[in-house]
């Protein structure tokens, strides 16, 4: 069923995005592919599991901007937490509902399943009327930071930027650039979040 919906391209495109071929891992040593077994879920085809989170539906162009976001610039202060905590993954996945990649601005790739609605970019995006460029809609466990329209179309890269570091989970990221630090040489690679501190302290 997968092959007749496309798994073949979906396929390549993670190997060509990821650098490696299926059955190995990346150079770095931080993304491998790898076949899996039927997980009941034909209807859904392609079908990849990352990080225990299931993504359905795969397209060429959605992998593309998966990879993007796995292999974010890593400067993240509560990114770099969890990598000191060794949390890498959701420890009750079944509690995340799993929401889109908003791609359709020309800058910015917005992840909202790392978001963590924080409200960083609603009080700190503003264009240069005062206006927020990010804004919540709906409520409850359906609640989503979303894009203004009209101020998204007049964004400019130097905005796009300043939202992307912003962002303190890597949820907003500018596009293009999203591995332009190699893993290995971000801030907190060398030493974890919170060092100096510990070392003032002693």
């Amino acid at each position: 069923m997968s092959e007749l919906k496309g798994r073949n391209a979906v396929a390549r495109a993670f190997e060509r995005e990821v650098g490696c071929a299926f059955g190995s891992v990346s150079d770095d040593g931080q993304i491998g592919l790898f076949s899996t077994p039927c997980i009941g879920m034909s209807d859904q085809e392609p079908v990849a599991i990352i990080d225990n989170k299931i993504y359905t539906r795969l397209t060429p162009y959605r992998v593309v901007e998966i990879v993007k976001a796995l292999k974010k610039n890593g400067n993240r202060e509560l990114q770099a937490f969890a990598y000191k905590y060794q949390i890498m993954a959701p420890r009750f996945p079944y509690q995340y509902n799993d929401r889109d990649i908003d791609a359709y601005h020309p800058y910015i790739l917005h992840d909202r399943n790392r978001c963590i609605s924080c409200k960083r970019c609603i009080r700190m995006v503003l264009d240069d009327k005062g206006r927020s460029a990010f804004s919540f809609r709906r409520r409850g466990h359906e609640l989503q930071v979303v894009l203004d329209q009209e101020i998204g179309e007049n964004m400019s890269e130097e905005m796009a930027n300043y939202a992307m570091e912003v962002c303190p989970v890597g949820s907003i990221l500018k596009k293009e650039i999203g591995f332009e630090v190699p893993i290995g040489e971000r801030q907190f690679d060398y030493e974890p979040i919170g060092s100096d501190v510990a070392a003032t302290k002693e």
